[in-house]
């Protein structure tokens, strides 16, 4: 502005600091440099692979413009978040049941990340078994609290959850280790990139011919595989592979906490074979295969004693969320195969506390871990995550 203005012959160079043209151009080139930020967004909104790319100043994803061109372009509108949800086996050593509870009235806690978690139906009760588990068809159905929503509220097999309702000689069982029991399941809402790949996937499922990505998408859409019934957990990541010497396409299948059910296959199955299986083509779904990975690390963290546990739960919860993520075959790396890395793993640790964490050894694993075809990353139960505090200098 103060070229064009001395082009104009205006004398700039006697104006001086704090004067009336100076300020009044200042404050234009305030207004200006704004308005050019929001046409700079709204360029990167209008097209799916930069509006997926959006962050704000602090680096954290712009969700905004991204729905939009979802919506408007492709049909589709971001999964929102899910509660992890799951059902917890009792052992009572009391003789006298407890119950049936209405709903949200038992409460339980997870010790290591903190999430808290309350029954989600009225019917079920806790029976007197002089400490034996309770039966299979007794056991109670608990999701997580709505502070907790998507993968905050997971816990994998082995975890022990707290019940904190006071019961004289109830105790919880650990997750998966008793009939009846499960993990507990939460998905976050949809990632940009997530988003992203369902809509490329979906001009597949519009094509004649039964693209392979038209597999992926529907199995990963909940708006068309809930027309076939109600999985127990939303089908986040699938692989489709077909096998030349047999004609057959086989479609490995998983949610966040790692393989679908096969249940879920038989449902997802349907809306495949309505949807996108043409004639002649034989498909198979089945359950992606578990790769159980231990992650044994010592965190070396700067600071105060205060910072162990908080670190210790939330780091576990981060590799748990990043396994989450990895794709059906694993990501590709150093290996000819897919993988999950070291390094993607120490960056999903230094990610929960990146000023206080110096130092990450590793007891396991030692480098990346390999996945073939149909494969998915599973923290393994016997995971530890040990915080030592480096007092400051």
């Amino acid at each position: 502005m103060l070229t064009i203005a001395n082009q104009l012959g205006l004398t700039t160079s006697a104006w001086q600091p704090l004067g009336v043209a100076r300020t009044i151009l200042a404050t234009m080139s305030q207004v200006v440099s704004a308005s050019s930020s929001y046409v700079n967004l709204v360029a990167q909104g209008g097209y799916a692979t930069t509006a997926a790319a959006m962050v704000d100043s602090n680096g954290n994803p712009i969700t905004t413009w991204m729905d939009l061109v979802s919506s408007e372009v492709y049909g589709n509108t971001r999964i929102a978040a899910s509660p992890a949800s799951g059902v917890i086996v009792f052992a009572n050593a009391q003789s006298i049941p407890y119950g049936p509870f209405p709903i949200g009235s038992l409460h339980l806690k997870n010790p290591l990340t903190l999430a808290t978690y309350s029954n989600t139906l009225s019917t079920e009760q806790i029976y007197g078994n002089a400490g034996s588990t309770i039966p299979f068809n007794s056991t109670v159905h608990f999701a997580a609290d709505a502070a907790y929503s998507g993968s905050n509220g997971s816990a994998i097999d082995g975890t022990q959850l707290v019940l904190t309702t006071p019961l004289a000689g109830v105790t919880t069982l650990p997750l998966g280790t008793s009939p009846g029991s499960s993990s507990m399941v939460g998905t976050n809402a949809e990632t940009n990139q997530a988003l992203l790949t369902r809509d490329q996937d979906k001009l597949g499922s519009i094509s004649p011919n039964g693209a392979g990505s038209a597999l992926e998408y529907i199995a990963t859409t909940p708006s068309i595989v809930a027309a076939f019934g109600a999985v127990s957990a939303t089908v986040t990541r699938a692989q489709e592979i077909l096998v030349q010497s047999t004609g057959v396409v086989t479609l490995y299948i998983a949610n966040s906490a790692g393989p679908s059910t096969s249940p879920d296959c038989t449902i997802v199955q349907a809306a495949e074979q309505f949807w996108a299986v043409p004639t002649g083509m034989t498909l198979q779904v089945v359950p992606a295969v578990t790769v159980y990975i231990a992650v044994r690390v010592t965190i070396y963290v700067t600071g105060s004693a205060g910072l162990i546990g908080g670190i210790n739960g939330t780091a576990s919860q981060a590799v748990q969320e990043f396994f989450s993520l990895v794709p059906v075959g694993g990501l590709y790396g150093s290996l000819s195969t897919g993988e999950v890395s070291l390094s993607s793993i120490s960056a999903a640790i230094q990610s929960v506390a990146p000023l206080f964490i110096t130092e990450l050894q590793y007891a396991s694993p030692s480098g990346p871990t390999a996945l073939a075809v149909g494969q998915v990353p599973v923290l393994d139960p016997s995971s530890t995550f040990t915080v030592v505090v480096v007092p400051f200098a």
